[in-house]
């Protein structure tokens, strides 16, 4: 009997940093065969350094799924003509693929597909089934007895579950017992999200808690030597206070006002040198908002000053970093940067600063303070490593310190594998 088949099936980018490091972990382990297919016809893979890696240096197949089973002319075409750096405009490869999904990779196309690729394991991020072809798939998989797990990317810091603007106004939180019906079990970083996910209707026995796949320190070591340096970062800011903005979407009850308000404030300082890194999925960003007024042009163009850059090369060239919401927060603490929280920002509350392990301020005077105290005297903080150290035990290792991530994932895959 040859090694298990393992098929990860792909859409963004987020989803790609929390799945890529367990299909590594397997094709480097070599205990299965491991591909990885992606749902988005027009996701940049040649352009991804993770994929390419995985692909290079272990022989990973990394395709499009429309482009894994080519029955029809038809579909060749389709596929040819919606798949990667397209010749047509978006505008037409949309159209194509609103009517492809459905007509030619919908139906019996996801069986086939499936019969074809063999896979003894389907591993998808939380995705919701209305995208792409993704409902067709899941009900394939199902019927063919195919093993279905999830590994929902991000991170769920927020410990209020009405997290969203659209959860406030209508009282409930996201269905999940709907949008993961077909999952056959879900493996999330930690309990807060297990909790969560329960309360949204999914069954306990179905969802098991693991440690963060993305913030694991096997994967951040090998993500490190992947990195492309960022060459635009080197020299700049020099004898100022380094500071970048991680921008969140508005929909996570965040004040607009507040935020454009604070990050002109901070422009504004000559002895601050700040950078905006835009939300990684490119939509509902706090600062992109055209309707600032007087301010649109200068936060149009703060909005975008590290759009090319990548989070963990901001992080390391920083001196401290505000964040709200984000999970890349964990990168701040694990690169022992300071991290500032800007509670004002926005509505929720968040783990981090339960366990103590940030510099919250309420604010604009108390971020003023801390700028100042910041670059007065760099090595100090309201918060100590004990602090971050639990934090991270909690959201990092899922409760259990020191775990080997990557190989429980790995073994729990391979697990339903073999029944």
């Amino acid at each position: 009997m040859g090694r298990p088949r393992i098929l990860f099936l792909v859409r963004a980018y987020n989803d790609i940093d929390h799945m890529l490091p367990v299909a590594w972990r397997l094709a480097a382990d070599q205990t299965a065969e491991v591909e990885l297919l992606c749902f988005n016809p027009t996701y940049d893979l040649a352009g991804d350094f993770r994929i390419q890696f995985l692909s290079r240096e272990y022989q990973v197949p990394c395709g499009y799924l429309y482009q894994a089973h080519l029955p029809t002319l038809a579909h060749r075409l389709a596929a040819g003509l919606i798949c990667g750096r397209s010749l047509l405009p978006p505008a037409a490869v949309e159209w194509i693929h609103e009517r492809a999904r459905f007509v030619l990779f919908g139906r019996d196309w996801p069986r086939q597909m499936l019969e074809r690729q063999r896979p003894d394991v389907l591993v998808l991020d939380w995705q919701r089934p209305k995208f792409f072809n993704v409902v067709s798939v899941l009900q394939a998989a199902r019927g063919l007895g195919i093993p279905i797990v999830a590994l929902p990317h991000g991170m769920n810091l927020v410990t209020n579950f009405l997290c969203t603007n659209k959860a406030v106004k209508e009282g409930r939180d996201q269905n999940f017992g709907e949008d993961w019906k077909y999952f056959d079990f879900s493996l999330v970083q930690l309990d807060l999200y297990r909790q969560r996910v329960i309360a949204g209707g999914v069954s306990p026995d179905k969802v098991l808690v693991m440690g963060s796949a993305r913030f694991c320190p096997e994967w951040r070591e090998v993500y490190k030597s992947l990195l492309p340096p960022d060459q635009a970062l080197a020299g700049r800011g020099q004898g100022k206070l380094k500071v970048v903005y991680m921008d969140q979407h508005r929909r996570m009850r965040l004040h607009q006002e507040r935020v454009a308000e604070a990050v002109l404030a901070m422009t504004r300082r000559p002895d601050l040198e700040l950078l905006v890194k835009p939300a990684t999925r490119g939509v509902g960003q706090t600062l992109a908002d055209p309707e600032w007024g007087a301010s649109s042009e200068d936060i149009s163009h703060l909005a975008k000053s590290a759009s090319d850059s990548h989070s963990p090369n901001l992080i390391r060239w920083a001196d401290a970093v505000l964040c709200a919401s984000s999970s890349i927060c964990l990168e701040v603490l694990l690169e022992g940067k300071t991290l500032i929280y800007p509670k004002f920002f926005h509505d929720n509350h968040m783990l981090f600063e339960e366990y103590g392990a940030c510099w919250t301020v309420a604010d604009q005077a108390e971020l003023e303070a801390a700028l100042g105290r910041a670059k007065a005297d760099p090595a100090w903080r309201p918060y100590d490593e004990a602090q971050v150290q639990a934090f991270l035990a909690e959201a990092v290792f899922g409760g259990v310190p020191g775990r080997d991530v990557l190989g429980e994932h790995a073994a729990f895959i391979l697990k339903q594998a073999k029944g």
